[in-house]
């Protein structure tokens, strides 16, 4: 069995995912969960484009077998007493910084999945690192007999990764949000011409940034690929994460 779990709002990059466990399952599950508690506030969740038709259709055109849509109420419990807990700071850095218990309800989700269907691979894309680490570490401690398959994300004309909530940007938005793969390879040129400090591209960052008033930097960090590990001099691979 193999899974794809997506909060619904399907693009090319989930249609690759299914096509690839089609490829290498002989059933393929994918799920639409929308939970409240995963975004950072109710008129977030409110706002989150729906698509369920459109979803249903590229999935089984994709090639899945199963399409698990289970109602919210039922599957979000109130006053449920086990979720979750994550037992280092990563989970209130970068994309969760401010957003309190972001990675655990959305993890707590994930274990509900995973004991439901009983997937033998489990397929997702590099978009979060955070959300792929923690899932390979709940995988790996919690002893789930799953193999966790991460494929690159896509990127869209404006070279940023597909996402449902682009749907939602203005025409202005989505000019300035245009700039943010600008400034990315700005700071990769730099890299490339020698410069090593975290300290001085993020501080370029940070000033290209200023100049978009549409947006609002939360994080800009520099980390080693496998633990996510912040970093202050490049000697190696390195991830910019804004």
């Amino acid at each position: 069995i193999g899974l794809v779990h997506t909060k619904g709002t399907l693009h090319e990059g989930h249609r690759l995912l299914i096509q690839r466990a089609r490829k290498e399952n002989l059933l393929v599950v994918v799920t639409n969960i929308l939970i409240p508690r995963e975004f950072a506030s109710l008129e977030a969740y409110e706002l989150y484009p729906k698509c369920t038709k459109e979803d249903l259709a590229l999935a089984s055109y994709a090639g899945a077998d199963f399409f698990f849509m289970p109602d919210k109420e039922q599957f979000e419990e109130s006053g449920q007493m086990t979720r979750v807990r994550l037992n280092c700071t990563l989970k209130d850095e970068m994309n969760g910084l401010g957003r309190p218990g972001y990675y655990e309800e959305k993890l707590t989700t994930l274990v509900k999945v995973l004991n439901i269907v009983r997937p033998n691979q489990f397929y997702m894309s590099d978009k979060d690192l955070q959300m792929v680490f923690f899932t390979r570490n709940l995988m790996e401690e919690l002893l789930y007999n799953c193999q966790l398959v991460v494929l690159p994300a896509l990127r869209d004309e404006d070279h940023l990764f597909l996402c449902g909530k682009k749907k939602l940007l203005k025409d202005d938005e989505r000019k300035q949000v245009r700039e943010l793969a600008r400034i990315f390879n700005k700071a990769k040129s730099a890299v490339e011409r020698g410069m090593i400090s975290s300290r001085k591209i993020k501080w370029h960052v940070e000033n290209e940034m200023s100049k978009l008033y549409l947006c609002k930097l939360e994080f800009v960090e520099l980390v080693e690929p496998n633990r996510l590990r912040k970093i202050e001099t490049i000697t190696d691979e390195a991830i910019l994460l804004i």
